[in-house]
């Protein structure tokens, strides 16, 4: 399993061997999958499948 994060604010390396993305795009390109915390407004659109612990669309 090859392990992303999407994060314009961390800088490349910012997590040691795991690839950190800047690019959205780039980023729903190679993900399988998506893990958030939560949904909210920010999170742009993807046909990709999102996975969240938000059961109730407010944490």
């Amino acid at each position: 399993v090859e392990v992303l994060v999407y994060d314009p604010a961390l800088k490349p390396g910012g997590l040691g061997d795991i690839p950190v993305l800047d690019s959205w795009e780039e980023f729903q390109d190679r993900a399988e999958v998506i893990i958030t915390n939560r949904l909210d407004g920010t999170m742009p659109e993807t046909s990709t499948p999102v996975l969240t612990r938000d059961i109730f669309g407010r944490d």
